[in-house]
């Protein structure tokens, strides 16, 4: 009984390790591209692609805790059901795994919009600020923001930012490679 009890301290305490950790690395990022968007060394770090790889591996460590876990790995069997997601996120394993699947997913489409408004020179603190708080409303926030700021400038709407760019040379039809 003692061997099952010092394995779940280690797994709990792995947990909170871990939760914290993602917690922490994420402020940083969130205030530079709040805070400081036209900063060379904030601008460098989030345009990186793995600026998104502590929170996958954050992710990853939280699995097998999760996976141990009867509450949650039962609760994630059903997440085709509320109560299955509310089950799964019910236990403090299920809420982290959970927590940080938010974190890791507010900060890439903040990436995207601050990103994209560098590209665009379109203000995007207030989206940046609704996407660390509510995720997807930051990015309406931002599409409307840069669909307002295209108008007053006269341009066109532009092309999206995840949208490969086309090339000289392209393909025949001229789609890029």
């Amino acid at each position: 009984a003692a061997r099952p009890r010092r394995a779940r301290a280690r797994a709990d305490a792995l947990v909170d390790g871990v939760f914290t950790a993602a917690n922490a690395a994420c402020f940083p990022l969130w205030l530079g591209m709040i805070g400081a968007p036209g900063n060379s060394v904030v601008r460098r770090v989030v345009a990186s692609p793995y600026s998104v790889a502590p929170f996958g591996a954050a992710y990853a460590a939280l699995l097998l805790p999760a996976l141990s876990d009867p509450a949650a790995l039962d609760g994630f069997s059903n997440s085709a059901t509320v109560a299955g997601v509310a089950q799964a996120l019910g236990s403090p394993t299920g809420a982290a795994v959970g927590w940080v699947h938010f974190i890791a997913q507010d900060f890439f489409v903040g990436r995207y919009v601050y990103l994209d408004g560098l590209r665009h020179d379109v203000f995007s603190r207030h989206s940046l600020l609704l996407c660390f708080l509510f995720g997807p409303l930051g990015v309406l926030s931002h599409l409307a923001t840069r669909a307002a700021t295209a108008a007053v400038r006269g341009d066109a709407l532009y092309e999206d930012a995840m949208a490969p760019a086309a090339r000289e040379g392209g393909g025949a039809d001229g789609d890029a490679r």
